[in-house]
């Protein structure tokens, strides 16, 4: 949290409302009448005000009744602020409204993983910076490496892991970053209490298996329901019948040669 220096904020605040101040006094001297006079009343009484933050208000109040043009009182602040935020110090901004969805775009949606290089003798995961988080915490770590890999914090804590997988890689591309696959599932209630530093990955006893493989055969079907092996059987039955009853109807019948219908009497 960034500490605020009073003496440069009240500089600051003071500048501003003498700007403003000096603004509206002359923009309403060309006023008339009864409106002229409650403006100088009112400028002279902001001059002699208590409060820097009253008189900013005040002043802007004074623009908006008394000035000769419909002024954006929004449109000022919004001018004014980056100049008294470059006046505290270099890590101070101001972000326009305008520009803040732009601002939270990358934070909706799917994030690009935060990536971490130090120098260790150990491979380690960083996870104590989320022992400030004020709400529970999930973390899902996935290992690749020679061999079958167990986690555990730093000073030899129980990290609340659940391995979920833990078997040979047969993906030839993964198996160019490692031959073991190892998948940890971890569950922070009170990330305070829970998580006591980060998180040290070494490797395990033996290469032991975990996790159901399941495998499921999908048959390519005709019409959504009828397997296509069966389709193909049945396609040929038919056609054969087909040929086989043409090909009979397609026959010359024979008849004996001295063969004539009996007389009937």
């Amino acid at each position: 949290m960034m500490k605020r220096d009073n003496k440069n904020y009240n500089t600051v605040l003071l500048l501003s409302i003498a700007g403003l101040l000096g603004i509206a006094i002359g923009l309403f001297a060309a006023r008339s009448g009864s409106n002229n006079m409650n403006a100088r009343a009112l400028a002279h009484g902001i001059s002699r005000g208590t409060s820097g933050v009253d008189k900013l208000e005040s002043t802007l109040a004074l623009i908006d009744r008394y000035y000769l043009e419909r002024v954006s009182t929004d449109s000022l602040v919004e001018e004014l602020m980056p100049e008294v935020m470059s006046m505290l110090d270099p890590h101070s901004t101001y972000i326009p409204a305008a520009d803040m969805s732009r601002t939270n775009e990358p934070l909706d949606g799917d994030l690009d993983p935060i990536r971490f290089e130090f120098d260790s003798t150990e491979l380690v995961y960083p996870l104590a910076l989320s022992q400030a988080a004020t709400t529970s915490q999930e973390v899902y770590l996935y290992v690749l490496a020679d061999h079958r890999q167990d986690v555990a914090f730093a000073d030899g804590g129980y990290a609340h892991d659940d391995t979920t997988w833990a078997r040979t890689v047969e993906d030839p591309t993964l198996r160019q970053r490692g031959a073991y696959l190892t998948a940890f599932a971890m569950y922070f209630y009170d990330p305070a209490t829970d998580i006591t530093g980060d998180l040290v990955i070494s490797q395990a006893v033996d290469d032991s298996p975990h996790g159901t493989v399941i495998y499921q055969t999908n048959y390519v079907t005709v019409l959504g329901f009828i397997p296509m092996g069966w389709f193909l059987v049945w396609q040929v039955v038919l056609g054969g019948l087909s040929f086989l009853f043409a090909f009979i109807g397609s026959r010359p019948r024979k008849v004996p040669p001295n063969w004539r219908p009996a007389a009937s009497r």
